[in-house]
């Protein structure tokens, strides 16, 4: 699964992020299972968890995603004019989850079952310098309510992200 997921994001780096020789990303992505009558993203920022400004969120569903059984997303911040997407397995989201609040209403849909995707995230090593040096310095995240097996984690290499390098493949 985890060079699986490296390949992934490696390509996603080259074919997005070509000027980049490198770039920090989410060490393991999220796996997002929604239940009928279940709501698994609360509506939120990610930078209200501390989450560094220039991180790009990318989510892949696994599963159709549609109605109450999908993300919904602000087409630009502040708007609230939040929509369900439809999404096919497979497809690429990418989002600005600090400046957007998005979420999921409770999961009714009776075709889908479980409604599933993996999330996760990349940011460019001048954002994320920025967001080590600031005065604060970094963040760690707090345990989610309603979520067992969530632990705290430092927002930084090594932790929360690798840091994948595409320099020396550059001319292969």
């Amino acid at each position: 699964m985890v060079d699986t997921y490296n390949a992934f994001v490696r390509h996603v780096h080259k074919a997005m992020f070509p000027d980049h020789d490198n770039l920090f990303f989410q060490t393991l992505p999220s796996l997002r299972m929604q239940r009928r009558g279940e709501t698994v993203v609360p509506y939120h920022t990610d930078s209200a968890d501390g989450h560094p400004q220039g991180e790009i969120n990318f989510l892949i569903p696994l599963t159709r995603m549609k109605g109450s059984a999908s993300m919904y997303i602000e087409s630009a911040p502040g708007r609230g004019d939040f929509a369900p997407l439809d999404l096919h397995p497979g497809e690429l989201l990418r989002f600005d989850g600090n400046n957007c609040t998005h979420g999921n209403e409770p999961h009714t849909e009776e075709e889908i079952g479980i409604r599933m995707s993996l999330d996760f995230r990349l940011i460019q090593v001048g954002e994320y310098l920025n967001y080590i040096r600031r005065d604060e310095g970094p963040t760690i995240s707090y345990a989610k309510p309603n979520v067992s097996d969530h632990r705290p984690v430092a927002y930084i290499h090594g932790d929360y992200y690798q840091l994948m390098r595409l320099a020396s493949q550059r001319h292969s």
